[in-house]
């Protein structure tokens, strides 16, 4: 269960957060920082292409680093999903978290060679009131179920990327794909 700060800010109020000069690295390291705190295998950082109304995938890591699956994990960068569809979609449309496991009828796509996913969360980045992209974290380990205290804390996460992305944004350094 997630410690909680009184003083820690509400899940989307990201003002007083601190942007890194490591742009790409450090969200990566921050992706893989959630992974490990819930226990996910996997995960991407999607951005919000407003000019088309899709999520767009920025990266994708493993939680220890070793992008075996480099070339699977390439062709997805810049590929697009539409908002309000699966998972991922739906928690950006919905602006909450959304997640699922294979025992619960959930169909989930083959990932990175690794086979079907037992589990997948996905998070809104939100950051004053925008949306910004969404945070996806599955399982390979067939007993494990996300619950709602993953999607709180990934989502904690989610929420200094979308600020990271929003000032990468206003100072237009960051072009996805």
């Amino acid at each position: 269960m997630p410690i909680k700060d009184e003083h820690a800010p509400e899940r989307g109020d990201c003002k007083s957060a601190q942007a890194s000069q490591k742009y790409p690295d450090a969200l990566k390291t921050l992706v893989r920082l959630g992974l490990a705190a819930i226990g996910a295998n996997q995960g991407a950082l999607l951005v919000m292409d407003e000019s088309r109304n899709v999520l767009r995938f920025a990266f994708l890591v493993s939680r220890n680093g070793l992008e075996r699956h480099g070339r699977a994990f390439e062709r997805l960068v810049g590929q697009e999903v539409p908002i309000g569809e699966g998972i991922t979609g739906l928690a950006a449309s919905e602006r909450k978290a959304q997640y699922a496991r294979i025992a619960d009828n959930g169909k989930f796509h083959r990932v990175s060679g690794d086979g079907e996913p037992s589990a997948v969360l996905a998070v809104p980045m939100l950051c004053e009131g925008g949306l910004y992209g969404t945070m996806t974290a599955i399982s390979f380990d067939r007993d494990r179920a996300f619950a709602e205290e993953d999607a709180q804390l990934y989502g904690q996460y989610a929420d200094v990327a979308a600020h990271v992305v929003r000032m990468e944004a206003a100072s237009n350094m960051w072009r996805v794909a």
